[in-house]
């Protein structure tokens, strides 16, 4: 066991019902159950229950490099393929003289979404195909983002940098990922852990909060899966930092490190 909150009896409940929700949807879809303005709902939604089997799983201590794990990234990555349409729901925007102005930036829960995956993806040293179907799906939603460039960089050798973000602060939404942008761009090591550190420490647990992550395990149905912080451990494995000073942080993957 990796998690403090769930003892391994809730994450084998947890894990089988997602998988047997999961098997469910596939078979509805294959049978044309779904409505075709639902189709691509229901796959972005399947993408993210998948996302959390692997959070699961790694709550509850699993060996998470094997092809299992294996499989469900790449589900998710498949689905993420087919729902993506111009302007989806994951897209920021509004109206502006009764028209829609779209951002090129995405929702928070998606944001963090992309983050995990594609920290995840390195630390679990998935093929580069992976990683490049990835990158053409932001690339296809014109989102410039330095977290994603610094991440999508490290298994994508002849990636171009990006040179700027178009990031916008919008209706409240500030980006939650400051000290992890300045963590990146840090070159001494020594200052990386620190800010890396105070981040664990004082800013995930905000992050989490609003992201509405926070509290899900005392939540009367199950719906928590682990908080872990995929982003910084792939940061460190990334950047070669020492992760002595808070490798026992309780949302630090370390097991990941390899």
């Amino acid at each position: 066991m990796r998690d403090k909150y769930k003892g391994k009896a809730y994450f084998n409940d947890y894990i089988n019902t997602l998988y047997n929700t999961q098997e469910a949807l596939i078979e509805k879809l294959k049978n044309h159950l779904v409505k075709s303005d639902r189709i691509a709902s229901v796959k972005m939604h399947m993408t993210k229950k998948y996302l959390r089997i692997i959070f699961a799983k790694y709550s509850r201590g699993d060996d998470m490099f094997n092809k299992e794990v294996y499989s469900v990234f790449e589900n998710i990555v498949n689905l993420m393929t087919k729902y993506w349409s111009e302007r989806h729901q994951n897209i920021l925007y509004y109206l502006e003289k009764n028209k829609v102005i779209y951002l090129k930036q995405y929702t928070l829960s998606y944001h963090v979404f992309m983050l995990n995956m594609l920290s995840i993806g390195y630390l679990l040293n998935v093929d580069d195909v992976q990683f490049q179907l990835i990158n053409d799906f932001i690339e296809k939603d014109e989102i410039k983002d330095f977290i994603y460039d610094f991440l999508l960089r490290s298994k994508l050798q002849d990636k171009e940098p990006i040179t700027d973000t178009n990031f916008k602060v919008f209706s409240g939404f500030k980006d939650p990922f400051v000290t992890i942008k300045q963590i990146i761009n840090t070159t001494n090591k020594d200052d990386a852990v620190v800010k890396l550190k105070s981040f664990l420490e004082n800013e995930w647990f905000k992050i989490i909060n609003k992201h509405n992550l926070y509290s899900s395990h005392t939540h009367k149905f199950d719906v928590y899966c682990g908080y872990w912080c995929f982003p910084a451990a792939a940061i460190v494995k990334i950047k070669g930092l020492d992760d002595s000073s808070f490798r026992d942080n309780p949302y630090y993957p370390k097991d990941l490190i390899q």
